[in-house]
């Protein structure tokens, strides 16, 4: 068999092979990226929503101390300790949820610290995974 014959059938297996891989690898590519944007979008998106749950839930236990409200900021409060990452931050969520624990949301200090949170919550850039 002559080599040139033998060298024009491996070319034409290669190109036959990449015709095949090359369009499987790039669907594979786009649909992984596709995916992360995607989780990206859904993670920001829902930390505001939980975001913006913990302080109209937080709002309403502070200024009414209605048993809804405090159930509601019970489940709020807790999902957005999964979002938030400055430590500062979370300290200060725990002090108020100590002084709302300990019923004494009708102190002005409670609501000077709630309003805090928010602004620091404004300031927050979301935590990529």
């Amino acid at each position: 068999m002559d080599t040139t014959v033998t060298l024009a059938v491996i070319i034409s297996v290669i190109a036959l092979v990449s015709s095949f891989v090359v369009p499987l690898l790039t669907v594979i590519i786009n649909n992984r990226n596709r995916r992360r944007t995607w989780e990206n979008e859904f993670y920001v998106q829902h930390r505001a929503k939980v975001i913006e749950s913990y302080v109209r839930a937080t709002g309403q236990v502070v200024r009414m101390h209605t048993e809804e409200a405090v159930a509601e900021y019970g489940r709020t409060f807790g999902e957005i300790l999964v979002y938030i990452s400055d430590p500062a931050l979370i300290k200060k969520m725990e002090e108020l949820d100590t002084k709302i624990n300990k019923f004494l949301a009708k102190d002005p200090s409670a609501v000077k610290l709630f309003y805090s949170i928010c602004e620091d919550l404004r300031k927050s850039p979301p935590r990529m995974s």
